[in-house]
């Protein structure tokens, strides 16, 4: 690997971390709804240059509706929940829920559309998903009886969030 490649490689793995601390501090002072609202609107205004210099207006123009549905389902949607689960959990522990997206971008992908998995994507899935269940979990959840009930827990209305909340409560 070339040293220019390494160094992008630790820069940009250095903003997408921060990106994520940045959301654990700002959650709680904006709310997670407008922080990623703003989020968004910046990087937005950021763009907006790029689009008008090289002349692609016409094609935003033409896809507008299938871009905002594509930039709701695919950004909005999913991190306004990241930006509420860091009012929870720790910044990092946010990150590799995130790590997990493709995952289950996959898994859909093969559920729903019926997109063949390849004998190489399977065992890519495997290895994230083990990955994943190797991460150090909230203090809280060390007791969880399956990886899959720590991120169900912080879903708000939940049986299992339901659940614990009343039994912490039962026991004050």
């Amino acid at each position: 690997m070339k040293p220019i490649y390494l160094i992008e490689l630790v820069t940009l793995a250095a903003l997408w971390g921060a990106s994520f601390l940045f959301m654990r501090m700002g959650a709680p002072e904006f709310g997670p709804i407008v922080l990623i609202f703003l989020r968004t609107g910046i990087a937005a205004a950021f763009l907006l240059p790029v689009v008008v210099l090289t002349k692609k207006w016409e094609l935003i123009k033409e896809n507008g509706l299938l871009l905002f549905v594509v930039g709701v389902i695919g950004t909005a949607i999913p991190f306004s929940l990241l930006s509420y689960a860091v009012l929870t959990v720790s910044a990092g522990y946010a990150s590799i829920l995130n790590a997990t997206a493709p995952i289950f971008t996959a898994l859909i992908a093969w559920l729903w559309v019926k997109d063949e998995l390849s004998f190489s994507a399977i065992i890519g899935l495997l290895a994230g998903w083990l990955l994943f269940q190797t991460q150090e979990q909230p203090e809280d959840y060390k007791g969880a009886k399956n990886s899959i009930q720590v991120p169900l827990e912080y879903v708000p209305s939940n049986p299992i969030s339901d659940r614990k909340k009343s039994s912490e409560n039962s026991d004050r």
